[in-house]
């Protein structure tokens, strides 16, 4: 009998352990969460309970006294504290599995412990008067949503831990966290968190640290920096596809970011390491995106649209082809374009101390110089058609026209070494170049404006062939010619070339060795042509005799 008495006691004990069980805290033996003060009613009523585990929905009302202390391994499966008046103080873990409603009758404190969320549900702070004082972790044991149906205070560390990367951790609900503390993602190298474009935005308001190292943890959530005079020690953050902002704070540690999409609006700040991931993206920049390197070692084509990428300390990038309307502007460092065949679309302004890499692929759009010294040494400008070129100031090192289209000078183009004409190409705009060397491939055609100087310092090959692939070189108006002037020692190799409306006066003659003539002056074919022309005050274009260095 003593035994069935003592069994019936158990199971009466732990009757409000079943699927869907309620407990009540009323402080009969004190305000610990893990003391004999667990009800199956409010008041102390229906019977005492055992301490909740994560399959029980936990109630704090009126009745649930002037404190309740999170003490050892607090769980429940929900927890509502509608009529609640006292402080939740913690001092361990509470592990909620579900729902969470506070309300703003209630406080917080304590520094111990902290709220872990594990489990889909909706959670509810009271308003934005309740502040969480210690860490809150949102975990994902299982495809996980959580909707926030009110903002969220959180004084500690903001924490999203997604164990598994196949299914990303999904917040939901027009609402803002505000991370006091700071930010972290943990869990597995492909974990990702994520939020609609209209959903959630944590909203980094304190003294905090923002960590993501390591693997592409997505945070696919908007994030607004507003910390004012505090200070955000940011170290990494892998941001994909939402809004980053940053109106103020005291910006420290690497600050680096990696950026898969998204829109940018952080030109208050610099960041310092950006890396784009390997991946066919758009971003867009509200507001200059600052940052000391950029890099992409992927093969996928990106879009910046929008204001400028400012980059202070190096660029290198892989991508087949960088496209949009924000400007690229190097303020510093070496500017690479890594892979044969990789080019930027953008705008691209020279302002700084710049080193052009051993590769530099252009189209589309404007290379513009604007201050600084820049070096080529060693490095190929790789254009592939309708490039507008003002950069008046630098001497390109090596250069060659790869595609066929037109390029624009605005300003007259220097060349130290070779310039390397591999496609059709018309030059337009109102000023010429002056090259070292200029090689052109057969079977091509060059135009030069009529009306432009254009000058060959030190050799000159067109290696046309037979028939069809012989080099054209014409003016770009009939019957007007363009200028074309070899420096007094430059060699040539010109075989089997057409030239119409070239005048090459004020120069060395031009022997094409096979070819077509057409108002061509200082031209010949079959013949050689007088070996200079001595006349330099007669043919220098504008009046303007050949200088000393030149003759």
């Amino acid at each position: 009998m003593k035994r069935l008495i003592a069994l019936i006691a158990v199971l009466l004990l732990f009757a409000g352990q079943s699927f869907g069980a309620t407990a009540y805290f009323y402080p009969s033996a004190g305000s610990d969460w893990t003391g004999a003060n667990w009800f199956a009613a409010t008041n102390g009523g229906g019977g005492a309970v055992a301490v909740p585990d994560s399959t029980v929905d936990v109630i704090l009302d009126g009745n649930s006294g002037v404190t309740v202390v999170v003490d050892g391994a607090a769980k429940c499966k929900s927890i509502t504290c509608t009529g609640f008046l006292g402080d939740l103080k913690f001092n361990a873990q509470l592990k909620v599995s579900g729902n969470i409603t506070f309300v703003n009758t209630m406080s917080m404190s304590g520094t111990l412990g902290s709220l872990v969320v594990d489990a889909a549900g909706t959670l509810n702070s009271g308003g934005v008067t309740v502040a969480i004082p210690v860490p809150m972790t949102f975990t994902q044991i299982a495809p996980t949503t959580y909707t926030l149906a009110s903002d969220w205070n959180v004084d500690g560390l903001l924490t999203f831990d997604v164990p598994t990367g196949t299914t990303p951790m999904t917040l939901a609900g027009a609402y803002s966290i505000y991370a006091g503390g700071g930010l972290y993602r943990s869990g597995a190298v492909s974990g990702n968190v994520a939020s609609a474009a209209n959903a959630v935005t944590v909203r980094l308001n304190g003294t905090g640290t923002v960590d993501a190292t390591g693997g592409s943890r997505y945070f696919s959530v908007n994030l607004s920096i507003e910390a004012a005079a505090n200070t955000v020690t940011w170290t990494a953050l892998h941001f994909s596809t939402r809004t980053l902002t940053y109106t103020s704070g005291v910006m420290a540690g690497a600050k680096a970011l990696s950026v898969f999409g998204g829109t940018y609006d952080t030109g208050g700040m610099t960041w310092g390491a950006i890396t784009q991931v390997a991946s066919a993206q758009t971003q867009t920049l509200l507001s200059n995106l600052n940052c000391t390197s950029y890099s992409h070692a992927g093969n996928q084509n990106e879009v910046y649209n929008g204001f400028s990428v400012v980059v202070s300390g190096g660029f290198t990038s892989s991508a087949p082809i960088t496209s949009g309307t924000s400007i690229w502007r190097f303020t510093g460092g070496t500017a690479l374009m890594a892979t044969a065949g990789s080019v930027i679309k953008n705008p691209v302004t020279l302002a700084g101390d710049v080193t052009i890499g051993s590769r530099f692929g252009k189209q589309d759009s404007a290379i513009t110089y604007e201050s600084g010294n820049i070096t080529t040494t060693g490095s190929r400008l790789v254009l592939y058609g309708n490039t507008r070129l003002n950069t008046a100031g630098v001497t390109w090192d090596d250069v060659t026209i790869m595609s066929a289209g037109a390029d624009t000078l605005t300003s007259e183009f220097a060349v130290a070494g070779i310039c390397s004409v591999l496609a059709n190409v018309e030059f337009r705009g109102s000023a010429g170049w002056v090259v070292d060397s200029l090689y052109v491939e057969k079977a091509t055609t060059t135009i030069l404006k009529s009306g432009v100087l254009y000058r060959v310092l030190s050799d000159i090959r067109m290696a046309g062939a037979t028939g069809a692939d012989s080099c054209f070189i014409r003016s770009s108006v009939a019957d007007s010619r363009a200028m074309l002037r070899l420096l007094r020692n430059t060699t040539q190799t010109v075989t089997f070339v057409n030239a119409l409306d070239i005048d090459s006066r004020g120069g060395r003659g031009v022997y094409a060795a096979n070819g077509t003539l057409d108002n061509a002056l200082n031209w010949s074919v079959s013949r050689l042509p007088a070996a200079m022309i001595e006349e330099y005050g007669t043919y220098g274009w504008g009046g303007v005799p050949w200088s000393a260095s030149e003759r």
